[in-house]
């Protein structure tokens, strides 16, 4: 049975470079890796009001994330932190099940700077250790100067970047049923 691995972008833009990463993700895994690229998180804002009629967006999200072996992340960096729409999301799935919690994950993100998105992702990976996350050991990905490695189409086309990116897929698979320690 493949691993399942659930992957999120803390971006909406159609244009995403994070997206576009995570599915590179998709490419590079192995045919014993099953990628599900999760759709925009187009949720509503996190408010414990609503938990008790939780929206039909929140629940679908629970319900991917709960069924995979692991989570991959995709970020970008917005004033030195992660973007307010995956803080929502992280924040709804920190309610009721808490499908994160002992989940390893994998961090990355892209950027046109040339640190990446580095501040971003120790933002994120606070935020995930809270949440009971087992995130791979930092530094998670970071890929600067992101518009030298993308094509117009949004196609990783850096072989050293995409070499990379199928080592930490396999890291991240290894991950799964060892009980990944967060640092």
């Amino acid at each position: 049975m493949p691993v399942r691995i659930v992957a999120l972008s803390g971006s909406l833009r159609a244009g995403s470079l994070n997206t576009a990463l995570l599915r590179t993700l998709r490419d590079v895994a192995g045919d014993d890796v099953d990628v599900v690229v999760a759709p925009p998180l187009q949720l509503p804002l996190f408010n414990e009001e609503l938990e008790a009629s939780t929206p039909r967006a929140v629940v679908d999200l629970v319900e991917l994330v709960a069924s995979a072996d692991a989570v991959a992340i995709a970020t970008p960096e917005y004033n030195h932190g992660m973007t307010g729409v995956l803080k929502n999301a992280l924040d709804w799935l920190s309610r009721g099940d808490r499908p994160l919690r002992g989940m390893p994950v994998a961090i990355m993100g892209v950027s046109p700077g040339m640190i990446g998105t580095a501040r971003a992702q120790e933002h994120l990976r606070g935020v995930l250790s809270a949440l009971g996350a087992t995130t791979l050991p930092a530094p998670g990905m970071v890929v600067g100067r992101a518009r030298d490695k993308f094509d117009d189409d949004l196609q990783l086309d850096d072989g050293r970047t995409r070499k990379y990116l199928a080592r930490l897929v396999q890291r991240l698979v290894d991950s799964v049923g060892q009980g990944v320690q967060d640092d």
